[in-house]
């Protein structure tokens, strides 16, 4: 065998002599034939230590036992020069020469001397295409004492710590299986830098990809969390409080879920004013719920705990199409009565009641009916109201009656079932024509407590509050007890009434151009003195069919003095008609006489007047006369006391 340059340092009781060596070329052997070629085979030229069969061209074995049990081969290899700090052993062709690239060092720990040997297992790998001999600067793992392993890093941290030689376009870690199909794969951007972890199906396909600042996804099926059996994209599972969230970390930003199917992008979403389900694809929020807890629907500025608004445009219309003219907000029960139900009280949960509902007349028909409820002001049932109010199908409205017959049916109450009450001058009922929009009647109250029955343009009975009514006929017939009136005033009585009853309580204006009766009433303070009965537009005929003469000063009635006169009115200024006088006696004295007379102021027209009198005697101190009077042609009469 031919001598070596360097030499291989071994105990002698290690070594089975089955061959021989050239003298010298092995340290610690006392005789050249301690080692040697395979016994059977003298050419191969293996060289074995601890082991009898060499079957390569260096077989090491060992039979020594650690205190573990565990059985390890003894090489050592130390720095070629005293007190160096690394060692180790290279791969290659021609070594000496300089082409060994590849090998393991050991680095000793500087100043660890007589330490242990406590250092790090360098693997090395050079490359270079020249004699140059790898050195630590080209370790591409290491390991370290504490098993810490860090590739393209010589001080690892972690158990596996892997640093590449860039920045953008990394690649870290790949695993493929047997196809060599991508399964795992950890880079960094090729334009960032940020790191990109991703996983593949069987084909090769991305399917789940993670990117530090970049877009990440999942595409492989179902992900859960907190389960091993998601059924959803994503199922969230937990024993307990279970939240998702999702949050902006800047003052006044939005944070949210947007949910897409094909074209149409909604979500939910918050911001610093509200919660809100938001319509993406329309750019509107679609409900939003404040900090005060109010809901909008078609809102954000919510006023209400619950706040409808619908921007629909249609006009109004007499009939409402479902899915067509109708907006705002609908209630929908299968069979029963559904409605809106309010309740006040209760600490929140309501115990005063009140509701509207909608529901069917009945099961036989399609008919539908609103109703409208309220509780009584006692505390028995209270969670019961009762029905107030129905608007039946056929648009009638009952109070007081769940059967109402006509369009108002008013049934119950106290004094009274009906209050009017207007801001303007009058209050009342204006009546239609049937089947038209033309007021052709009417009941008014006026502010002066006058109240009216007329048509659409004239009244034709006012009562005052005074108790005075007047019939107001306007050019047409008055029909009392008739249907057919000749006259003005045409009264059909039976035999044994009186067909009428003429009083007078102050002034009156009756009529013009036609006949007309006048009562009249004078308070006479001074015996002997004419008296004013009424204005006389023109000059008529009169028939004054008497007075009534009582003692004002008794109050007690007595006897009455009565005065029957024709007279047509001449050219004379002061015309006094004669009826005789007769001595009555009254309470405390006696008339003496009564008379009458017509006066032309200056003789112009309008101006005249009928005047009465009367005389008496004793302790009277004024006279009541009431003085009927009847008119005939085209004048008018005006009472003036």
């Amino acid at each position: 065998m031919a001598t070596k340059a360097s030499r291989l340092a071994l105990s002698s009781s290690n070594i089975d002599a089955t061959g021989t060596v050239d003298s010298g070329t092995v340290d610690g052997l006392d005789s050249p034939q301690f080692l040697r070629s395979d016994a059977n085979d003298s050419t191969t030229g293996n060289l074995g230590i601890g082991v009898s069969s060499p079957f390569a061209d260096l077989t090491v074995g060992t039979s020594t036992a650690f205190d573990n049990g565990d059985n390890y081969i003894t090489a050592v290899f130390q720095p070629a020069i005293n007190g160096g700090e690394s060692a180790g052993m290279l791969f290659g062709h021609y070594p000496a020469s300089g082409y060994a690239k590849q090998g393991i060092f050991w680095e000793r720990y500087t100043g660890s001397t007589g330490s242990g040997g406590r250092g790090k297992l360098h693997f090395v790998n050079r490359d270079a295409n020249d004699t140059s001999v790898p050195t630590t600067a080209d370790t591409r793992m290491t390991i370290l004492e504490s098993g810490y392993v860090g590739i393209g890093t010589q001080s690892p941290t972690h158990m596996l710590e892997i640093k590449s030689s860039g920045n953008a376009g990394q690649d870290f870690i790949k695993v493929l299986d047997s196809d060599s199909n991508q399964q795992f794969r950890v880079y960094s951007d090729s334009s960032t830098g940020e790191p990109v972890l991703r996983l593949y199906d069987t084909s090769g396909s991305a399917k789940i990809v993670l990117h530090a600042n970049g877009v990440s996804r999942f595409e492989g099926g179902n992900v859960g969390i907190g389960t091993a059996t998601p059924g959803q994209k994503l199922h969230v599972e937990s024993a307990g409080t279970n939240y998702i969230t999702t949050r902006d970390s800047t003052s006044g930003g939005i944070a949210g879920v947007i949910c897409q199917n094909g074209s149409d992008t909604r979500g939910i979403r918050i911001n610093s004013a509200s919660l809100e389900l938001y319509d993406f694809s329309a750019g509107v929020s679609r409900m939003a719920i404040n900090s005060s807890g109010k809901v909008g629907i078609g809102t954000t500025s919510q006023a209400t705990q619950l706040h409808v608004s619908d921007s629909a445009t249609n006009a109004y219309s007499s009939t409402i199409t479902k899915g067509s003219n109708h907006a705002g907000l609908t209630l929908v029960q299968n069979d029963g009565m559904n409605g809106v139900f309010f309740g006040t009280g209760g600490a929140g949960l309501g115990s005063h009641w009140s509701a509207i509902t909608g529901s069917r007349s009945n099961n036989s028909n399609w008919a539908t009916q609103l109703n409208f409820y309220t509780h009584p002001s006692n505390t028995s049932n209270l969670n019961d109201a009762n029905q107030r109010m129905i608007i039946t199908g056929d648009g009638n409205v009952g109070i007081g009656t769940t059967t109402p017959s006509v369009k108002l049916h008013v049934v119950g109450g106290g004094d009274a079932n009906l209050y009017l009450k207007s801001d303007s001058s009058r209050s009342g009922a204006f009546l239609m024509k049937p089947g038209t929009n033309t007021v052709m009647g009417s009941v008014l109250m006026l502010t002066d407590e006058t109240y009216r029955l007329g048509t659409a343009g004239n009244y034709h009975v006012q009562m005052n509050q005074d108790g005075e009514t007047i019939l107001n006929a306007t050019g047409n017939s008055v029909g009392i007890n008739n249907t057919s009136p000749l006259g003005q005033l045409d009264i059909v009585v039976p035999q044994d009434r009186v067909p009428l009853v003429v009083r007078s309580g102050g002034k009156s204006n009756i009529g013009y151009n036609a006949g007309h009766v006048m009562h009249c009433h004078n308070s006479i303070s001074s015996s002997g003195v004419y008296y004013d009965v009424c204005y006389v537009s023109h000059s008529p005929n009169i028939f004054i069919l008497g007075s009534t003469v009582q003692d004002g000063s008794a109050h007690l009635g007595g006897s009455r003095w009565c005065s029957r006169m024709y007279g047509t009115y001449g050219s004379v200024a002061h015309t006094s008609f004669g009826g005789g006088t007769r001595t009555t006696a009254m309470n405390g004295g006696a008339i003496t006489g009564m008379g009458y007379r017509y006066l032309n102021s200056g003789g112009s027209s309008g101006s005249y007047r009928l005047q009465v009198y009367v005389t008496w005697s004793g302790s009277i101190s004024t006279m009541e006369v009431y003085t009927t009077v009847f008119g005939n042609g085209a004048d008018t009469l005006q009472e003036d006391n």
